[in-house]
């Protein structure tokens, strides 16, 4: 991303011990990704990503996502059969000069107007 920018992945919605005893966020990191790093903010409903050119050291991290936000997408695992082909579409979007409030409930309230156009 571009200095300035925050990449923002939602979490599964917050259910309570005893509603809920499966995992529900697969996550996976890098061996190079530093969670101490201060651009990571991990918060009850989104996950964020800054950038800082001071920082020069790449992080990664992969999520099982279930909430319709993907900075990488992959199709489904099959098989094709000689001649035949299959689409795999993305949709990007960015939302330029969006003020990013430090909590995540202001920040859910900030993005779900952008995020109900799109969808």
């Amino acid at each position: 991303m571009n200095a300035g920018g925050t990449a923002i992945l939602p979490q599964e919605p917050f259910v309570s011990h005893a509603d809920q005893l499966l995992p529900v966020r697969a996550v996976a990191f890098w061996g190079f990704t530093d969670l101490s790093d201060p651009r990571w903010q991990l918060g009850p409903r989104f996950i964020r990503l800054r950038t800082d050119t001071s920082r020069p050291n790449p992080q990664k991290v992969a999520v099982e996502n279930r909430q319709g936000c993907e900075l990488e997408s992959l199709r489904a695992l099959g098989s094709l059969a000689p001649g035949d082909s299959v689409d795999h579409e993305e949709r990007w979007f960015l939302f330029k000069d969006v003020e990013l409030p430090a909590d995540d409930e202001s920040l859910d309230r900030v993005l779900a107007p952008h995020l109900r156009v799109t969808r």
